[in-house]
């Protein structure tokens, strides 16, 4: 990926919206002692008016993490949208520290995320992206609000994703690993059946205990025969609500896959 498309736009309502955030949860921005070069260099490449990780979290919507560029591990932070996990909990752990919650991660995964990782080099960057399914759209949501849900409803579920972009700074090494999050109600995908196809051709290849944690284990029946109603457009889905805004910074169609 060309440098210039590591980061996508922002609006300013987005940014003010995430400033908020961050001021609504200080402990939403860490770090260690050692990492305020890598800060610094940071928040030179993306015009933050100080060279801190706090500042760093207020110049661009994407949450920012750092990873030391030998160790990998992570040194600071500004995450104002983490999906169920604290800052506080994974500074100063390598990266199986950081993904150990991960099923599949531990092993073959980790070893090709550290290739990965230590292969990449200042002139390009890296992204993928990354879903759930959550019944609450609270962007900011460190720890679960509610249970797994149990009961399919496509009214009152919220497609989560990240899009995770890295690239490593020229001076100190270091790698940034920036997320981008957006949601949309499930029920959105009524309108988008390619996107459909796609998030079922995922939750079919997706093995149980992945499924697991994301959220969908015990709904995965319902929803894989919802998704394939609503992708082939053989029937009405039970809802045909038109993609909306969640309670923040949204509005683009859901992402295939």
């Amino acid at each position: 990926m060309a440098l210039d498309a590591w980061l996508e736009p922002a609006t300013a309502a987005e940014l003010a919206a995430k400033a908020a955030d961050l001021d609504a949860h200080p402990e939403a921005v860490g770090w260690l002692p050692g990492s305020e070069a890598a800060q610094a260099e940071l928040a030179g490449l993306i015009g933050a008016a100080e060279a801190t990780m706090a500042a760093c979290g207020r110049s661009v919507v994407d949450d920012l993490c750092l990873l030391d560029g030998e160790t990998l591990v992570l040194v600071a932070g500004a995450v104002a949208h983490p999906n169920r996990w604290r800052l506080a909990d994974k500074l100063g752990q390598p990266l199986l520290g950081v993904h150990g919650p991960v099923p599949g991660y531990p092993g073959r995964l980790a070893d090709q995320v550290e290739r990965v990782l230590r292969s990449l080099r200042p002139e390009r960057a890296v992204e993928r992206r990354s879903w759930a399914l959550l019944d609450d759209p609270t962007l900011h949501q460190p720890v679960a609000t509610s249970g797994v849900p149990t009961v399919f409803d496509p009214d009152r579920l919220w497609l989560r994703v990240e899009r995770q972009a890295l690239r490593r700074l020229p001076a100190t090494g270091a790698v940034v690993f920036a997320i981008r999050t957006r949601q949309w109600p499930v029920a959105a995908l009524a309108d988008h059946p390619d996107q459909a196809a796609g998030l079922a051709a995922s939750l079919r290849s997706s093995p149980l205990d992945l499924a697991a944690y994301k959220g969908v284990d015990v709904i995965r029946p319902a929803l894989l025969d919802w998704l394939e109603r609503v992708s082939d457009r053989s029937g009405p889905p039970g809802s045909g609500a038109s993609v909306r805004r969640s309670s923040r910074r949204d509005g683009e169609a859901p992402p295939r896959g």
